[in-house]
């Protein structure tokens, strides 16, 4: 009976981690773990200043105060106003001297071209930015991109997916159906890795991984300049272009991962690191997947299986906490479906499972579903604890619809 259960027990832990790689790689957080790892976040913030500047290898450029008017134009071609937009002329001039040096690492021009903008700058702009090497800009799922193909081919997705249950960046989707994503685009241009489909498991260089991400905060620029007085962002308009001729010859952009974008006005969002701008969300995305964090160890993967064994072994053989709770109450001849027994229970399990997952994040930066898991652990516990009420509800609802139906 013993080696029934343990295999029972192993087929149970092996369905639980299945559906918790599954619900991992959806696109959006439903259950709950980053609302964990983003109060986690928060404690060690505030614990040990876990507030980290920006590495010597990336460079934020501020377009947010380079601003001009463009034209707005309905599908019919009629004009409709204008809107400030990000300059475009300067954009152009910036990315001219990083083509005649071309000792940078790699561009991310987190402007989004809007097809229904256009101003007289656009056609040396775009053409620009299709000749270059090693750049990116962004692309969302339901916005038009300007149709221009050259500009179309450095394009990647930058959006999120928006749910009742999830409603800020909270889970990076690196790659959609067949489309990349901004972070993934760089990994896969710069190593040639690939996250590989096989079903519905995902893999890279032939190792387990998933699809998605929660980043880790390795960047977390606080203002202009961080407490030894080194600048956090340069504005582009302000900083970068007064010398252009000094801007060719300096160091300042020489091997560096460039990244362009707001970085102090609108584009912010909610994240499990809490508020911060787009720029730099994907500058954390980037940096987790060239530090190989949607690669699952098998430590991870071992370690689970072995809790959601022990879990399902002790409810197979009728020793959960729940369980006990019930046997208790019988004994005592009262009701056998004991609320308090339900929660301490639930709370065994999901208290397991987020210890778990915080010590996996900040080990690893590997996060999986929680909560999902933790229900269905409970649900398997009620069901045996009730087995033999289930089985005679059943039976008396069978019986009754036997009768009806002879009638």
């Amino acid at each position: 009976r013993r080696i029934a259960i343990a295999v029972y027990s192993l087929l149970t832990a092996m369905a639980l981690l299945f559906a918790s790689y599954i619900v991992t790689n959806i696109g959006f957080s439903i259950s709950g773990e980053a609302d964990l790892i983003k109060k986690s976040n928060i404690v060690l913030n505030n614990l040990f200043d876990y507030n980290k500047g920006v590495p010597d290898s990336i460079l934020f450029v501020n377009v947010g105060y380079d601003k001009q008017l463009a034209d707005i134009y309905d599908n019919d071609g009629f004009h409709l106003g204008n809107i400030d937009i990000t300059n475009r002329h300067s954009l152009y001039k910036f990315l001219d001297i990083l083509s005649r040096r071309n000792d940078y690492k790699y561009i991310v021009l987190d402007v989004f071209f809007d097809g229904g903008l256009y101003t007289e700058d656009d056609s040396l702009l775009f053409a620009k930015i299709a000749s270059m090497e090693r750049i990116v800009i962004p692309s969302m799922r339901d916005e038009e991109l300007v149709t221009d193909k050259g500009l179309q081919k450095k394009a990647a997705l930058s959006d999120y997916t928006t749910t009742f249950f999830s409603g800020g960046y909270y889970k990076f989707e690196l790659e959609n159906n067949g489309s990349y994503s901004i972070p993934y685009r760089m990994y896969n241009d710069i190593t040639g890795d690939k996250i590989t489909p096989r079903g519905i498991f995902y893999y890279d260089s032939g190792k387990l991984c998933s699809k998605t991400l929660f980043s880790r905060a390795f960047i977390v620029p606080d203002g202009m300049y961080d407490k030894k007085g080194k600048r956090n962002y340069y504005n582009l308009g302000s900083d970068l272009l007064v010398d252009e001729g000094s801007l060719l010859k300096d160091n300042l952009l020489k091997e560096k991962y460039i990244f362009i974008g707001d970085m102090v006005l609108t584009d912010t969002h909610e994240t499990v690191m809490g508020e911060m701008q787009g720029i730099v969300i994907l500058a954390n995305t980037f940096t987790s997947l060239m530090k190989r964090q949607h690669i699952i160890p098998f430590t991870v993967i071992l370690v689970l299986l072995i809790i959601f064994f022990l879990f399902a072994y002790q409810i197979y053989t009728e020793k959960s906490l729940f369980m006990r709770i019930v046997e208790w109450r019988n004994k005592r001849g009262l009701d056998s479906f004991p609320t308090l027994g339900l929660i301490l229970s639930y709370f065994t399990y999901s208290f397991t499972l987020s210890t778990t997952c915080i010590f996996f994040y900040y080990t690893y930066g590997v996060a999986y579903d929680i909560f999902i898991t933790a229900t269905l652990l409970q649900t398997i516990d009620y069901i045996i604890a009730h087995r033999s009420q289930i089985k005679r509800y059943a039976s008396a609802v069978g019986r009754k619809g036997i009768s009806l139906f002879k009638k």
